[in-house]
């Protein structure tokens, strides 16, 4: 027992000799809380300024889906000869505020049978401000006049191209 006392004794004694330094060193010192704030500040920024970017990415993947399903959708009409017409898709960008695409059936656009509007923060790089473009489907075979458009969100640069070939297949970048 004498021994497991003298034991204890001598880390007594080590406690004391690092003691001061134990509690001489117990908080944080205000050049640390400062770097961490510093590093904390600096991560938060980059997170707030990359989220809304993805969002926005996503969003003009979104809406060249869409544009890719209608397209699609259109040239299903055609193949199938619904109510014995051709069908094809308008890109209306006369209006620059309300950039749309529309359904219509016949061999030339003469009203729409649907209309769906681009998202606020997407718009029409091709076809240009004050103009449309036509992709018609024929009948049975489901072809067409090779044709693109590109959308892009506003502001940003962001584009994406939907390209219909000649057999009338739907592609994208």
């Amino acid at each position: 027992m004498e021994k497991e006392i003298k034991n204890l004794d001598s880390v007594d004694k080590s406690l004391m000799t690092n003691g001061r330094w134990l509690m001489a060193n117990r908080g944080f010192t205000l050049f640390e809380v400062i770097i961490v704030v510093a590093i904390t500040v600096i991560l938060a920024a980059i997170t707030v300024s990359i989220i809304p970017t993805i969002g926005r990415g996503r969003e003009l993947e979104s809406e060249r889906d869409k544009i890719i399903a209608y397209l699609r959708h259109a040239r299903q009409k055609s193949v199938s000869q619904e109510e014995g017409k051709q069908w094809g898709v308008r890109f209306d960008n006369t209006q620059s505020a309300s950039p749309k695409y529309m359904l219509f059936s016949g061999a030339s656009f003469s009203s729409a049978a649907e209309t769906i509007f681009l998202s606020s923060r997407v718009q029409f790089n091709d076809p240009s401000s004050g103009n449309t473009k036509d992709v018609i489907f024929t009948k049975i075979t489901g072809t067409t006049t090779p044709a693109s458009t590109t959308i892009a969100l506003r502001n940003t640069g962001q584009t994406k191209t939907v390209s219909v070939s000649a057999q009338g297949v739907v592609t994208s970048d």
